[in-house]
Formats: C-alpha cells, structure tokens, sequence
C-alpha cells in the first residue's frame, strides 16, 4: 500500500514527465505540493519560483519519487530450468489420484501441495484428469503418472498461487501427436508479466517419459502466478501437463539447467535507468539555457 502523500506524488511525476519542466514549473496544480517540499504556505502563489536551486531541488525530488516507485514494482529475474534437477524443487502438487482416471476436474480446480500451498488452476473449459498409458490417455508422460489435461477446450492454463513462490516447473505434451513449443509466462504481484520461458518438444503416443520440462525460477520469492500454454497444431491447442515441482525458499534453481537467454530484466530497473539519464539532459539543457 501507499500514502496519499505518495499517490500524490507519484501523479505529480508522471505530470512532469510529459512536459518541459520549466512549463511544469508553471502549473498551478503544483501549488499544494510545493508547500510539502518547501514546509511554506503558497496556498496562493500562482506557479513555482523560477530559481535555479528550486527546479533543481524539485527535479531531484521528483527522481526520488520515481526510484520509490520503481522499487514497489520490483520482479526478479527468471532463469529457465531444463529439468527437475535443475529446478532442485522442494514442494510438489499432485493434481489427482490415480483412482480418478478418466474423470472431470471442474474448473477452477483446486488443490493443495504437500508443503500446504493452495493452488488454484483454471481454464477456459473443465479439465479431465487421466492416468499415463491408462483406460482413455495414451501420451508420453511416464506410465502410471496422473495429468491434468485441457480436455480438447484448448486455450492456456493459469495457475495460481496462494503464497508467493521462487520456482515451478512440469512436464507437458500436446494432446495432437507433433513437434510443439510450450510456453510459461510468470506474473507477480499486481498480476504484472515479468518473464517468460518456453521449450520445444514432440508429442507422442511411446508412454516412455520423453515429454519435455518447462520451467523457470526467479531470483526472488515473487511469483503469485503462472500461465501455461502451447502453439497451434494440428488445428488445436489442447495439451496435459504432469505433477507440478515447486521451489518455495530462497535455496535451489541449480545454475546447471539455466540459460542466460531466459532471463528477464526487471521492468523498474529499465525504467529507472532510462528516465535518470532524462533528468541529466533536462538538468545540462538548462546550464546550456545559463551559459552566458
């Protein structure tokens, strides 16, 4: 959450990044924030003294501000896991049993990891719940191993989690026999996107375990939410994905299975960055506007 005071400032900012700042400087509307950074009642001053010091003070305010917003809409960075071993997980989530082969998983469906995280996935139609090489599924997940599949619906999965985590990963396999790419998009809090990773498969009906792992970890504990999906095929884009690792600490996601290419930078660091270098130009137009 954030004060007033800050939502007050962070509209004050983002007012001031659309225009030069000696009109900003001008703005009535900046009347009632100047009495904050200066301690003075100008309840009835028309617009900011044009001295130097104070469009210089305010600017650095102002930066100020941003570095604070920056810092709330922090992500980490996401690193792609080529396998569990990789993801070195320490929680798991089993979406049934295998007593419920064949059976309908109403959407959203929930569950809960051993470690006691709710999940929550949910899709655009209900789910079937099958056993690997069972009475009605025939993939190339191991034999004996229950998924959560689409059931023809097709469209992406979203799975949420009840409390942030670092780290998840499964095996999955387009339901139409094909080389596929899967793909997992992480979201942290706020529901804002901060990384994708994706991974290339085939899709077969062999039972021998061959389905690929997709997964990813990121260097904090922040992700709130995932959403899995997978590309066209065969006319369709109905898939199964297996039990799910999760990593819930901040030990594990082994370097060995990650990849540069799979890290994101974050979005605030960006941002900060870009706008510190508007502020120098501002600040070096306006000694050029003094040299005599």
């Amino acid at each position: 959450c954030i004060t007033h005071e800050q939502r007050d400032w962070l509209t004050l900012f983002s007012v001031a990044l659309s225009c030069d700042i000696d009109q900003f400087a001008e703005r009535q509307m900046m009347t009632y924030l100047t009495s904050r950074v200066t301690g003075e009642k100008r309840a009835q001053t028309s617009c900011i003294e044009r001295r130097p010091q104070t469009r210089h003070r305010l600017l650095g305010l102002m930066l100020g501000c941003l570095v604070f917003a920056g810092s709330a809409a922090q992500a980490g960075l996401v690193t792609q896991a080529s396998s569990r071993a990789s993801l070195a997980g320490n929680d798991s989530v089993a979406w049934g049993t295998a007593a419920q082969d064949g059976a309908t998983a109403t959407s959203p469906h929930a569950v809960n990891s051993v470690g006691g995280i709710g999940v929550t996935a949910t899709h655009a139609g209900d789910f079937m719940l099958f056993v690997q090489n069972g009475a009605a599924f025939t993939g190339n997940f191991n034999d004996g191993e229950v998924v959560l599949d689409t059931n023809f619906a097709g469209g992406s999965i979203r799975i949420d989690f009840l409390s942030p985590i670092r780290g998840v990963g499964f095996n999955i396999a387009h339901a139409n026999w094909s080389d596929f790419t899967g793909t997992l998009a992480f979201y942290g809090a706020g529901n804002s996107l901060f990384g994708t990773v994706d991974v290339g498969g085939t899709s077969s009906g062999d039972n021998d375990g061959s389905a690929p792992f997709l997964g990813g970890y990121s260097s904090d504990l922040d992700i709130v939410a995932v959403v899995i999906s997978v590309d066209e095929q065969l006319g369709g884009t109905d898939f199964a994905i297996n039990e799910l690792s999760l990593l819930t600490t901040g030990n594990g996601g082994g370097d060995g299975g990650g990849d540069d290419e799979g890290k994101v930078p974050e979005p605030a660091t960006a941002m900060l960055v870009a706008l510190g270098l508007a502020g120098g130009l501002v600040r070096r137009k306006r000694r050029a506007r003094q040299t005599p």
